[in-house]
């Protein structure tokens, strides 16, 4: 494919950490891992609260971030929460 000053390609990777599984049109099935992480989720939620809490969550974010190879850049929202890119 030729080139032109400008154009910009974009294509989906597969995540390089832990395997997530893909459909036969290429889609990641998500719904076992989204239900994994809620859950995951729920049990910090239910043995942490304020400060604490928001650190542990924080944390499992970052562990699970880095277990499926995901980008991850905390960045401190003016809430006191922090999202990540």
């Amino acid at each position: 494919m030729a080139r032109t000053p400008g154009q910009v390609t974009e294509s989906t990777i597969k995540p390089a950490g832990e395997d997530i599984p893909r459909s036969n049109a290429g889609y990641y099935e998500i719904e076992e891992l989204v239900r994994l992480l809620d859950d995951k989720i729920a049990d910090v939620r239910s043995r942490y609260s304020g400060k604490a809490l928001e650190k542990k969550l924080v944390d499992l974010g970052i562990q699970e971030a880095n277990r499926y190879g995901w980008r991850v850049i905390p960045t401190p929202l003016p809430n006191g929460w922090v999202s990540s890119c």
